[in-house]
């Protein structure tokens, strides 16, 4: 099977946005830094358990399917507040995949989804190293 790839565009960080949008309120943009550090880490982790379910031919029951979508719903709203763009079209890729599960019409059995698993770290860990004041 050929591993099918895309681009996913977007700004790693729109810096000057956020700070735009706290009006430039340092202690803001730490509070919110530090709020991120503590969630994204297990929402990437139960895809990660979700995604080695999958790569074991292990099919995925509905209450998987729907930690999936939360889990990216969650990290797609964190990365876009923060204007992490990249972070979030990633996220929102991924909860696409979730919510189209399973539907005949959208053919998604989820193959893409170890792919986006890691291009989401990748984009994490990435964000991480650009969060400075």
């Amino acid at each position: 099977m050929t591993k099918k790839t895309f681009n996913i565009g977007g700004a790693h960080f729109k810096k000057k946005e956020l700070y735009e949008k706290v009006d430039s309120d340092l202690e803001i943009v730490e509070m919110l830094y530090e709020s991120v550090k503590g969630q994204i880490p297990g929402y990437l982790e139960t895809i990660g358990e979700i995604v080695t379910s999958l790569n074991q031919n292990i099919l995925l029951t509905p209450e998987q399917i729907e930690q999936l979508r939360f889990s990216s719903h969650s990290i797609k709203g964190s990365a876009y507040n923060l204007c992490f763009e990249r972070l979030g079209n990633i996220a929102k890729r991924v909860e696409m995949t979730a919510r189209e599960w399973g539907c005949p019409e959208a053919d998604n059995s989820g193959e893409m989804l170890p792919y986006l698993y890691e291009l989401l770290r990748e984009e994490w860990t990435k964000v991480l190293s650009l969060m400075k004041i």
